[in-house]
């Protein structure tokens, strides 16, 4: 359990700041905020979510995120994208 790793954690060192990766579908955990990760080449995929697809969450989802990050861009300073 997530929730239960960070009581432990909390209850052995002070901790400002916890990050979840793919936390995003958890939605029983308190967030202050959720940034979302696309990848720059596969970007969405087949947009469909996992056994069919690389998704965890439907792109409709990508509406709760308070931010989002393109990585592994080959070029990001000039935008290729290639």
């Amino acid at each position: 359990s997530r929730a239960e790793a960070g009581r432990e954690a909390l209850a052995r060192v002070p901790v400002d700041v916890f990050l979840l990766d793919d936390g995003f579908q958890h939605l029983s955990l308190a967030r202050d905020f959720d940034l979302l990760l696309v990848d720059c080449g596969s970007g969405l995929g087949n947009r469909l979510t996992v056994p069919m697809g690389r998704l965890r969450e439907p792109p409709s989802h990508a509406l709760f995120a308070d931010g989002l990050v393109v990585t592994k861009c080959p070029d990001a300073a000039g935008g290729d994208r290639r």
